[in-house]
């Protein structure tokens, strides 16, 4: 494997033996299009915990998209991270460009059964690059909800919303504020097992009543806009909080907070 890197790095015009910056660490986060359904959905949260962080740490960070860019190109990006962040996807086999000594964080969906290796093989061939594995989010408020993305890009008022808008919604669970846009509309509802229709409940968009998720949680209603405010803030006049309602929990595939 080391013969094959080498070869690889010499292909890609990548130093095989180049260091870490051990003092000054370089940190990227390997971010997908949100429509190859495999990308970090508190992304703008994240980097802000970033950007405190360098203010009293030396490390410097980058957000990394790989679309538009060549085989090269990605290789040398590769190659400048000292610490790379990635959801699980065949993007990061490119770890053969990290330096050594380097750490990749594969991070994978909370229901991940542990019956596959992945990357770690190759972490092994490749040491000194390291590789570490952590799981999506997973708490009781998580369990609790359900989020099905299909449903809310086929509803008419997220098709009506500006681009800001749906990014609002989607990374803050935060509707648009301006007048007449029908932001709390009812959603259809039930409590797993007894297949009653409950009364609407505060949300931007309509789940259907049938969970796909392998695990049935109580109640699939998130909590009303005042339980809401009191987990992420306060919900300003003519918005609604999706925060009890995270998108990534029934459909792991389109996305995840770290």
């Amino acid at each position: 494997m080391h013969t094959f890197r080498t070869r690889m790095c010499d292909c890609m015009g990548v130093d095989p033996a180049a260091p870490i910056q051990a003092a000054a660490p370089r940190v990227k986060i390997l971010q997908r299009a949100f429509s190859a359904r495999r990308s970090f959905l508190n992304l703008v949260e994240v980097e802000e915990k970033l950007e405190d962080l360098e203010r009293a740490t030396p490390f410097s960070h980058q957000i990394l998209h790989n679309e538009g860019l060549t085989l090269k190109e990605q290789a040398h990006e590769f190659a400048n991270a000292d610490i790379l962040v990635g959801m699980h996807g065949a993007a990061l086999a490119m770890m053969i460009f990290m330096p050594l000594h380097s750490v990749l964080i594969e991070v994978m969906p909370f229901n991940w059964n542990g019956n596959h290796e992945f990357y770690e093989p190759l972490a092994k061939a490749l040491s000194p690059i390291s590789q570490l594995r952590v799981l999506g989010l997973d708490t009781e408020r998580h369990d609790q909800t359900h989020f099905f993305l299909d449903a809310v890009k086929g509803d008419g008022a997220y098709i009506d919303m500006f681009a800001e808008e749906k990014l609002a919604l989607l990374e803050d669970g935060k509707c648009p504020d301006r007048p007449g846009h029908p932001c709390g509309m009812p959603c259809a509802c039930s409590s797993a097992g007894s297949g009653v229709k409950a009364t609407p409940c505060h949300m931007a968009v309509a789940p259907p009543l049938q969970s796909t998720s392998s695990r049935s949680p109580p109640n699939m209603c998130p909590a009303p806009p005042t339980q809401a405010a009191s987990r992420r803030g306060q919900v300003t006049a003519g918005q609604q909080s999706l925060a009890s309602f995270p998108p990534w929990r029934s459909q792991t595939r389109h996305g995840m907070h770290l």
